[in-house]
């Protein structure tokens, strides 16, 4: 026989023995839905779901009910305190009751930015039903993001709505991109001037190589990538990645200067080779064509345009030499004009009249003012060259005639020179008054006259008085040399010339303008305070000779 014995805690509910007590004990597992209610039909198709019995004290498995909910995961609990569900595997070993829970489901939510180097948002986990937190916008250069989606492809839309839709599923994202256009600027290397029209291109597009542009002066070579000239861009196989600049490469062209003397004996300057807008270099020399100077270089033959040197050469260009003829200059160093000549074909001036000069021979011509380089005619001179005319002053001779006075030196004077004034001459019992134009004393020499002709002059004297013996008598007489004191034609002392004195018509001498004219003696050097002493002495004796004789008349 069998004793049973029963704790409460192993009763839960009402249980129901069967049998005799000496069989084996059955024991029931009861499946209650969400309101406690006994689960009686199964999935699919509702079946009923049989009653599940077990063999107390024998732990053994049961079928569990087949039930679903969408977005949930049935969850069966025996005590349903506690969070954990019990698995399907779970052993039975008594009467037990089951209770049906549901758990929703979680789905994933991942990311694709469909561009390599791009990173995705992070993936999540969303319950059934949940809404997933939009992530921040990715970025990529080149690309305008626009938005994600579910298909791989939907750049126009729609986009996933996060706020408004329920994760239902697994939900994989598509990020969505827009290409963005990219300036693309065609520029002259040289000026940076626009080449070509400017392309819009999308991001790793290729951008459309344009027609070849022309330039005046230069020869085109090509596009490239920088400027220097050194990458040559590839339209076929370069992708548009930012904003770009393509520049256009050139050659300069060039050009032939030639020269063209216009004389078939005066050899043409070698031409020269000159880049486009850089200048030619003036010759250094050009061949001699005598009678004649080189000018310059015009553009044209007639010498219209001249050529200047530092004008850019555009294009292939003759210029053409331009001669003047020789000159040379012939200069008297007078007051008249200089005179100008040419130079004939032998490169030789034509040797001009020999010029006059008055008071003065003419000795020849100079190439220096001073006549330190003379020249004959036989040596070619070059243009602009100046002939100097050389000049020798004619010489007087002033002749000086003491009249019975001691002699003196005559003097050669240069044409239009002053005679030296001489020391004066001497005379046993005269004194010397001056030097005068003519033997009788009417015309007195001033020494500061030009000499023009040759010239004689006079000395001038006066006999020396001695005053009368103590008989009383006392006289002036005139002795047979020299002259009285007063010139007997004029009365006039000619120590005391007058003063003005005009010159004589025809006279070898012109007087110099002077401020002081004191009068003869003191143009000779007379010592006039002398002369006046003399006069008085005289004048004394002669009102002393006079009382003498009015005395004895008394008598």
């Amino acid at each position: 026989r069998y004793s049973l014995s029963f704790e409460a805690k192993n009763i839960k509910g009402k249980g129901n023995f069967q049998g005799t007590v000496n069989q084996n004990v059955l024991a029931k597992v009861e499946f209650l839905d969400e309101a406690g209610n006994e689960i009686t039909t199964t999935e699919p198709g509702a079946t009923p779901f049989p009653t599940q019995i077990t063999n107390g004290g024998t732990p053994s498995t049961v079928t569990f009910p087949k039930v679903s909910k969408p977005g949930y995961t049935p969850c069966w609990k025996i005590d349903t305190s506690k969070a954990d569900c019990i698995p399907e595997s779970t052993v039975f070993d008594s009467m037990t009751q089951v209770h049906l829970g549901w758990v929703p489901n979680k789905y994933t939510v991942s990311y694709d930015t469909q561009l390599p180097g791009v990173t995705p948002p992070a993936s999540s986990e969303i319950v059934h039903d949940g809404r997933v937190t939009q992530p921040t916008d990715p970025s990529a250069h080149g690309y305008k993001f626009l938005g994600w989606s579910t298909s791989q492809n939907a750049p126009g839309g729609p986009y996933y709505d996060f706020a408004n839709t329920p994760v239902t599923g697994d939900v994989k994202l598509y990020a969505q991109w827009e290409k963005l256009p990219f300036p693309v600027k065609f520029v002259d290397a040289v000026d940076g001037t626009p080449a070509a029209q400017n392309q819009s291109v999308l991001f790793e597009d290729k951008a459309n190589k344009p027609s070849d542009p022309t330039k005046n002066g230069y020869t085109f070579l090509g596009w490239t990538a920088d400027q220097a000239g050194t990458i040559p861009f590839d339209f076929a196989n370069t992708g548009i990645q930012d904003a770009t600049t393509v520049y256009a490469q050139w050659k300069k062209n060039q050009y032939t200067v030639s020269f063209d003397t216009q004389d078939p004996q005066v050899a043409n300057p070698a031409s020269q080779t000159v880049e486009y807008q850089d200048k030619a270099t003036k010759p250094t020399e050009v061949g001699n064509k005598p009678g004649y100077v080189f000018a310059g270089w015009t553009t044209d033959k007639e010498g219209k345009h001249p050529y200047t040197f530092d004008t850019p050469v555009t294009g292939n260009i003759t210029v053409y030499g331009q001669w003047t003829k020789a000159k040379v200059h012939f200069d008297e160093q007078t007051e008249k004009p200089v005179v100008t000549t040419g130079i004939n074909s032998t490169g030789l001036p034509d040797k001009p009249v020999d010029p006059k000069l008055e008071g003065s021979t003419f000795v020849g011509w100079s190439l220096t003012p001073d006549g330190s380089k003379p020249y004959d005619f036989s040596t070619p001179v070059p243009d602009g060259t100046t002939l100097y005319a050389v000049w020798k002053p004619i010489e007087n001779t002033v002749t000086f005639d003491p009249q019975g006075g001691s002699a003196v030196n005559e003097q050669h004077v240069q044409y239009k020179k002053p005679a030296n004034k001489p020391a004066g001459p001497t005379r046993e019992g005269f004194k010397f008054l001056g030097w005068t134009l003519d033997p009788e004393g009417k015309n007195p020499f001033d020494f500061s006259t030009k000499i023009k002709a040759n010239t004689k002059v006079y000395a001038q004297w006066q006999k020396i008085d001695v005053p009368a013996s103590s008989s009383g008598s006392a006289s002036h007489s005139d002795g047979a040399q020299g002259h009285s004191a007063k010139d007997p034609a004029t009365n006039v002392d000619p120590d005391v010339a007058p003063r003005d004195t005009p010159k004589t018509v025809g006279s070898a001498t012109e007087s110099a303008p002077s401020q002081e004219d004191p009068g003869i003696l003191a143009r000779t050097g007379s010592d006039v305070l002398g002369v006046l002493g003399l006069g008085l002495t005289m004048l004394v004796a002669a009102l002393a000779a006079m009382w003498i004789s009015r005395k004895r008349s008394a008598k």
